[in-house]
């Protein structure tokens, strides 16, 4: 008597968008779950673009647990066992799909990670029946693609009959369990013909009689090459006229992957329909209708105003360019000396955002000893008011700085659990800074879909520097670093990340160029986006931690504000 087994998740740690009729890919494949191919091959880096890896959050640690397909810019193909637990969906802050990844353990340059925006689990999926396996996974920013990372096809509509590919040999991917019993560092390659259902169902009855259905086919050529735990939501691939199409996914197998046994496979082209539903570019970011209201408190109308549009940056003044700018003012209480500390960034009229760390009760990890005092507005230079500068040649002079005291300040409730991470907090002003002043103005948070997902070739950091003799703002155009990479580096130190999308890391400056210099806590990212008609100034990252010593190493880490827009726009208040 055999069972059936789904193949269930094995814990390792570790342009345009495309209309799914139209789509414009190099070759479709999908990822397995849990472990890897019995009796496979290693693949060659770039040779399947468009295979996907899924992680789920284990505690503190992400852990590879299956496979899937790239079938557009933001959206994973997989099973719908690889994103279930024993309690339902997974939430999406517990899941991460890597793109462009070969080895399952080595840092990749051209690897890609990204967030889980929305799971959508076909509705009428059934664990016991292991009917309609099948899940799309909606990704939070849109892949990039390269010569690593491409998006398979769907199968063509006119030619979805499964019976005319008994006999064909297909392609399927994963990460999983090798023939001796070990999990795969490095993604594998099987082949495995069509099976009619006849020859399916006598060769094992007991697991195939029940299972088998319009949408399943299974596959094998029971000699020792099969799928297992690691293929889950992977999928089976076939080339036609040069072009990579996914047919199969994963889904379940005999019991103990028994390679004597037929494995089975959702059929991908029996789902086109279901598939089409959520990838034809009509679903979009759902907001709360409270958020959307709040949304009305961020000044849309003024926000990151951009006063030399088409200017490069680097040519425009530093005096008045950024005026949502501010500093935090502290007291030592034992000897009343006032210091800046750290930054914060005007969003709204009422509402600055800056580091949890540098207001929060409970941590005083930074600045032990010191109260918060106010926020300070409209700032170029910490001492003098107001302030002065040349521009193009002539003297220019602001208004006064703006001196407001706090009334509230709302941490962010993740803040460090896991250690550094949701690094942020919002600071309720006593009264509405004054907006009608030339250097003060609120930036725009990134609040569409659009901006969430863009991710800047580089970014504009504006601040004033910590440790340093300088006391007016100063100005760079740094770059980020591909996310894997950075946990790499911090992992040798005993600093996990969370893949969860929340932080940036950002390239530290070549402390061979010059003097080392370090940000104050709080230093933002921007970049210049289109909202609207105009061109805008968007929030996208506050500095929250880097090294100690001036290392190229270790990149500084930011706390990524586009995950947490919906939190800052339910906390605002009129």
């Amino acid at each position: 008597d055999h069972a059936v087994v789904v193949l269930l998740p094995v814990a390792f740690r570790s342009n345009e968008r495309l209309h799914t009729d139209l789509l414009q890919c190099v070759l479709e494949l999908r990822h397995l779950i849990g472990r890897l191919i019995l009796g496979g091959e290693d693949a060659i880096s770039g040779q399947w673009p468009w295979h996907a890896a899924i992680f789920h959050r284990i505690e503190r640690s992400f852990m590879y647990q299956c496979g899937g397909a790239i079938i557009n810019q933001n959206t994973i193909l997989t099973a719908a066992h690889c994103v279930q637990l024993n309690q339902g969906v997974i939430t999406v802050d517990r899941l991460s799909v890597q793109v462009g990844r070969t080895y399952l353990y080595a840092a990749e340059s051209h690897t890609q990670e990204h967030q889980a925006e929305r799971i959508i689990v076909h509705e009428e999926y059934s664990a016991a029946q292991v009917r309609n396996d099948i899940a799309l996974i909606k990704l939070a920013t849109d892949i990039r693609f390269t010569e690593y990372v491409q998006p398979v096809c769907l199968w063509d509509r006119a030619r979805t009959d499964i019976g005319q590919l008994i006999g064909r040999v297909g392609t399927v991917i994963g990460f999983g369990i090798t023939e001796i019993g070990e999990v795969a560092d490095r993604l594998r390659v099987a082949y495995m013909p069509i099976v009619d259902t006849q020859t399916c169902l006598e060769s094992n009855r007991n697991l195939f009689g029940r299972v088998l259905t319009r949408n399943v086919f299974c596959a094998g050529f029971r000699n020792g090459t099969t799928v297992c735990g690691g293929d889950s939501g992977g999928g089976m691939y076939f080339e036609i006229e040069n072009r990579w199409y996914i047919r199969g996914i994963v889904s379940f197998s005999g019991q103990n992957c028994q390679s004597a046994d037929f494995a089975g496979f959702s059929d991908v082209a029996t789902y086109l329909d279901w598939i089409n539903r959520y990838t034809s570019g009509t679903q979009s970011n759902p907001y709360s209708a409270a958020v959307i209201n709040k949304q009305q408190l961020l000044a849309l109308d003024v926000c990151g105003a951009n006063s030399y549009p088409g200017t490069p940056e680097d040519g425009k003044p530093v005096f008045q360019g950024y005026p949502w700018l501010g500093v935090i003012e502290y007291v030592q209480s034992a000897t009343g000396q006032r210091r800046v500390l750290c930054q914060a960034t005007l969003i709204t009229r009422r509402y600055v955002l800056t580091a949890a760390q540098c207001v929060s009760l409970s941590c005083l990890c930074i600045f032990p000893f010191l109260l918060s005092l106010g926020v300070r507005l409209g700032e170029y230079d910490t001492v003098t008011n107001p302030d002065c500068a040349f521009v193009q040649g002539r003297q220019e002079c602001q208004p006064p700085v703006q001196a407001v005291g706090i009334e509230e300040i709302i941490v962010h409730p993740g803040f460090n659990n896991p250690a550094f991470a949701n690094d942020l907090a919002l600071i309720r002003l006593q009264q509405e800074a004054n907006i009608n002043q030339d250097n003060i103005k609120p930036i725009c948070l990134p609040f569409s879909t659009a901006l969430k997902s863009h991710k800047p070739s580089y970014y504009i950091r504006t601040g004033w520097l910590a440790r340093s003799t300088s006391t007016t703002l100063y100005r760079s155009f740094p770059s980020s670093i591909e996310s894997v990479g950075c946990q790499d580096a911090y992992n040798d130190q005993d600093v996990p990340l969370e893949k969860t999308y929340g932080q940036i890391c950002i390239r530290r400056d070549n402390p061979s160029a010059g003097v080392c210099t370090f940000n104050m806590a709080a230093t933002p990212l921007q970049s210049v986006q289109v909202v609207g008609p105009s061109e805008r100034y968007v929030l996208y990252g506050l500095l929250s931690f880097g090294p100690k010593q001036c290392l190229e190493t270790y990149p500084d880490v930011y706390t990524a504000v586009a995950p947490y827009v919906d939190w800052i726009v339910s906390s605002l208040r009129p």
